[in-house]
């Protein structure tokens, strides 16, 4: 165990670092270029066909993995990370069919109620404060609108691999990236006092390759899938 204790902001300020770095310092994919198992599945229960009108935010979108298919979907696509180093390796095709913002989650510079979709796939397990940055998603989701998001427990594959445990619970992965595993009741209540209602939970499970500069072995990933709504 870690026993020296972080302020939320400086553990908030080195994750960011250390994401930016590990995307500058490899010209790989470290997440790969097939979008996120089962997106298609979650978003077809939400509404099929999407609107064109609908306005869907890749948050926290990283590389860019999912835009593809989103962008196939024919709605208004926004993206945004906090890392420039993610933004730039974007598919050049792609960047021209989305509008790409460099932000942190806490603090987009999207209006009230602009999306009426928003992706949160792989991240609210990686926020040392996930609370600002569900409001903030709360801020900007539309009324009626849904958010997509992903939470891991004790039980996901990577849970236990090279974890280093901190005293707020969470932990650093490789002595660099936060992760915090939720059970499915403290996940729930994360999402709730946001001011999210609750609407469907599923739980997938996928196998994944080895990340290029992140992590070196297959692994298998599995997840409480929440979709919420506003």
């Amino acid at each position: 165990m870690n026993d020296k204790p972080k302020s939320r902001k400086t553990l908030e300020n080195n994750n960011i670092k250390a994401w930016d770095k590990l995307y500058e310092a490899t010209n790989d994919y470290v997440w790969g270029k097939q979008a996120s198992p089962f997106l298609r599945d979650i978003l077809r229960d939400i509404v099929s066909p999407i609107p064109t009108e609908y306005n869907i935010l890749d948050a926290a979108t990283g590389e860019g993995r999912n835009l593809p298919y989103l962008v196939s979907t024919g709605a208004h696509v926004y993206a945004c990370d906090s890392s420039v180093h993610a933004l730039s390796k974007i598919d050049h095709d792609i960047k021209g069919k989305v509008e790409i913002t460099e932000c942190t989650l806490g603090k987009t510079p999207y209006k009230n109620g602009k999306f009426d979709i928003v992706l949160l796939w792989d991240v609210v397990e990686t926020l040392p404060a996930p609370e600002a940055v569900l409001k903030e998603i709360y801020r900007i989701t539309s009324k009626g609108g849904h958010l997509i998001c992903n939470i891991p427990g004790k039980d996901d594959g990577i849970a236990k691999n090279n974890m280093t445990i901190l005293n707020d619970g969470g932990n650093l992965y490789d002595n660099r990236f936060y992760y915090k595993f939720y059970n499915k009741l403290e996940a729930w209540n994360l999402l709730q006092s946001a001011g999210f209602k609750i609407d469907m939970v599923n739980v997938f499970e996928w196998a994944e390759e080895a990340h290029p500069g992140f992590r070196s072995y297959a692994h298998v990933h599995k997840n409480e899938v929440f979709t919420v709504s506003k």
